[in-house]
């Protein structure tokens, strides 16, 4: 980091700074949910036990390896997790003001740095112990090198470390495959070959894994979801209603509004894109080329009845492409023009995250379900969950002083809290939850939605339904006679 043209002051370092105290603050106001204690709960593990407790869910083992080594030293606890994807976020700065310096910003770079920290992708992934900030971090310098290393073997580097954080860098091959043509450049085909060569280890690991983790988010395809995912990389935020001030996603907002501010950001982002094409700079028509074509791609698969958490966790994806592009074409233009622009959006962007923070402190529906619960639940009892909740549910009613003994239905998934889709629920099973009724009161935790909720309540009439959040609900069924 610089210091200011203008004096002594190194308002890059204070904005750092600034943003660090911000994302630090946020990740302990925020209670964890399923996906973060997941995350605790494997990398907690022994190295030996992280990979064979994956094939209970999806995906590749870096980031978990990487959190081993960081809890040893910060602790487990979801806090001290999140601060790692802190740390990643603030270095992905760091990085972002290297591209910015290659590149005809129309905004002085501290400005610009205060926006990168406070766009919604960021903030939010800044504060979750999962996968999402580091990826960012590594497509940051991926482009970094991609603009400036004459060596194949850094990128390439680079983005193999890419594929082992998260499998949606699996959609970077179309981008990698085409970039020698479209740049003339037959040096860059070096990068997908050497990375694809790094992660053909872990590939049989990959197909091993239940295709339960991904069915589960399949969406429609639709053309209104390429203008919602175009509009959620701008400041107003993705999609769904992580903020206050976005008009897109709230459900009380009038329909024509949402539907015409989406087709005007839409409009403009591809605008922008189109411009960004045909740039000077090769960097910026790369930037261009990425969006497009990993966007296209996201939307592709999606075509095809697979949601990779699209369009939320698939932002992250070309959110860099996006903001490189849009920057570098506003500097087309006089900064008497940007200047003002930028101040709005920095002003709605600070607002945002004003909002947002008190909000940390609540998880819903979850959250009040357990409060539900405690009134009947005992230390000792048999609380029967269908679905991915155990890890979540034990976490709320250790935190109301209730410490009942958990059990997944399915019982052969009881080993593994993570991930899964129960498709049926088998006679067998629903026996033996009704028997351990008759020795005393058992309890059930499922969601509503779940394809085996329907054959649990068929199997056994008698259950007592005792609270509901949303599509959740927590039941009891009772031994026969007097219950306690």
């Amino acid at each position: 980091m610089t210091a200011s043209r203008r004096g002594n002051v190194p308002w890059e370092g204070v904005v750092v700074a600034v943003a660090g105290v911000l994302y630090a603050g946020a990740a302990f106001l925020k209670p964890p949910w399923h996906d973060e204690l997941f995350t605790r709960w494997l990398c907690a593990r022994s190295f030996m036990d992280i990979v064979p407790a994956l094939k209970g869910d999806s995906g590749p083992p870096l980031h978990y390896f990487i959190l081993h080594l960081w809890g040893r030293i910060a602790g487990f606890e979801e806090p001290s997790l999140r601060l790692f994807s802190v740390l990643c976020i603030l270095l992905a700065g760091g990085v972002f003001v290297r591209i910015l310096r290659r590149i005809s910003a129309a905004l002085p770079i501290p400005a610009l740095l205060a926006l990168f920290y406070l766009f919604p992708l960021n903030l939010y992934y800044a504060v979750e112990a999962r996968a999402y900030a580091p990826l960012m971090l590594l497509l940051w310098i991926f482009l970094d090198l991609l603009f400036s290393s004459r060596r194949i073997w850094a990128p390439a580097l680079v983005f193999a470390l890419m594929l082992y954080t998260h499998n949606l860098a699996l959609l970077y091959f179309p981008l990698l495959l085409l970039l020698p043509i479209l740049l003339k450049d037959w040096k860059l085909l070096g990068v997908p070959i050497l990375a694809g060569a790094a992660y053909l280890p872990f590939l049989p690991s990959l197909l091993a894994q239940p295709r339960e983790s991904i069915l589960w988010m399949q969406e429609s395809f639709s053309a209104g979801r390429i203008m919602t995912f175009l509009s959620g990389m701008g400041p107003l935020g993705p999609p769904f209603p992580m903020f206050a001030l976005n008009p897109l996603g709230p459900e009380g907002s009038p329909t024509i509004l949402r539907a015409a501010l989406t087709v005007v950001v839409a409009c403009a982002a591809a605008a922008i894109v189109s411009a960004g094409l045909f740039h000077r700079d090769k960097s910026v028509r790369i930037c261009a080329i990425g969006f497009v074509v990993t966007g296209g791609a996201l939307m592709g698969i999606s075509a095809f009845g697979v949601n990779l958490y699209f369009p939320s966790r698939g932002e992250v994806l070309v959110f860099p492409f996006f903001l490189v592009t849009v920057l570098a074409v506003l500097g087309l233009f006089k900064p008497i023009i940007v200047r003002p622009f930028a101040a709005c959006i920095l002003l709605l962007l600070i607002a945002q995250a004003a909002l947002w923070l008190p909000g940390l402190s609540s998880q819903e529906p979850l959250g009040r379900i357990p409060d539900r619960m405690k009134p009947f639940l005992r230390d000792g009892d048999r609380l029967y969950v269908l679905g991915p909740w155990r890890l979540t549910l034990e976490y709320y009613l250790e935190r109301e002083g209730v410490h009942p003994e958990t059990l997944i239905l399915p019982r052969d998934q009881q080993a593994h809290p993570g991930w899964y889709w129960c498709r049926s629920l088998s006679p067998e099973e629903v026996k033996w939850a009704s028997k351990a009724s008759k020795e005393g009161p058992v309890f059930f935790f499922s969601d509503a939605l779940n394809p085996c909720d329907r054959a649990l309540r068929d199997a056994l009439p008698d259950m007592e339904i005792l609270g509901s959040s949303g599509p959740l609900y927590f039941a009891r069924l009772s031994p026969p006679g007097p219950s306690r």
